[in-house]
């Protein structure tokens, strides 16, 4: 039996010889997203949807030729060059030589004020040759290596604009040098500076969290101790000697007459924890 309505349509478009796929799709969107989802899918641009826009946009402009131009005047005349540069941008590829030539001198007045407003004292800053580990300081030097990258930017922009102009393509090849060395350098001190995070935490895997006590210089005392039982932890130092620690305890404990004292052991430890000596006992 044929189906009715909606459905029968259906049935009766599949078993034609030869099925229209974007009907089917149609048909196919409308019942399984209902009407929005149709209307969506039929709303989508076709591939001459563009070149109509610039059709239209070219007869507009033909027409309303000099009253564009006056509109861009106006708005560069009152140094908004952010609205004229916009305006004359919808029409640059008509390639008509008046609105291409405000396009130009909107564009490099707007770059002029974002230049205006970047700090100067920065455009010879050198990184240090460390980064530090405050948040506040760390940030600052992201800032200045972001400075390079927008003043770089900026003159490739102006240097293509006006390409004759030899401040412009100076200071264009000054910031890119500048910026790509800041960024080499930058990258290796990130490189630095998590190796030496990354030893640190070597350093510190070797402490308790709990008193600060060097868990395997502890072990090493209790083992030598006749009352293990009486140890207590007072402190713990140590010195980076760069390939090796010099760890210092000093604790508490019973000694052999059974009396209480309190004793430091110095030793040297390597970076993995290990007691290499006993360096001294006091």
């Amino acid at each position: 039996a044929k189906g009715n309505g909606l459905s029968g349509n259906i049935n009766r478009i599949t078993q034609t010889k030869v099925l229209n796929p974007r009907l089917l799709m149609m048909l196919l969107v409308l019942i399984l997203c209902g009407g929005l989802g149709a209307f969506l899918y039929m709303r989508q641009e076709s591939p001459n949807t563009q070149s109509v826009d610039r059709q239209a946009k070219l007869e507009h402009f033909n027409k309303n030729r000099q009253k564009i131009i006056d509109e861009i005047n106006t708005q560069l005349n009152l140094n908004n060059y952010g609205n004229a540069q916009k305006i004359a941008r919808e029409y640059l590829y008509i390639n008509d030589p008046d609105i291409n030539s405000m396009y130009v001198k909107a564009r490099r007045e707007f770059l002029m004020i974002e230049l205006s407003k970047l700090r100067s004292d920065w455009d010879s800053y050198d990184l240090p040759d460390s980064l530090p580990n405050d948040t506040t300081k760390l940030k600052l030097y992201i800032d200045i290596k972001q400075h390079y990258r927008e003043k770089r930017r900026i003159y490739d922009e102006l240097a293509k604009i006006d390409p004759d102009n030899k401040d412009f393509n100076e200071k264009h090849k000054y910031f890119s040098d500048k910026y790509d060395e800041i960024d080499k350098k930058f990258e290796e001190l990130n490189k630095k500076r998590a190796a030496e995070q990354k030893r640190q935490e070597r350093i510190d895997n070797q402490f308790s969290r709990v008193d600060g006590s060097h868990i395997n210089l502890e072990k090493y005392i209790k083992s030598e101790m006749k009352y293990p039982d009486s140890y207590t932890h007072i402190k713990s130092a140590y010195e980076d000697r760069g390939n090796y620690l010099i760890v210092a305890t000093t604790y508490q404990g019973k000694d052999i007459y059974d009396q209480v004292v309190i004793k430091t052991v110095k030793a040297r430890v390597s970076m993995d924890g290990k007691v290499l000596g006993i360096l001294s006992e006091y």
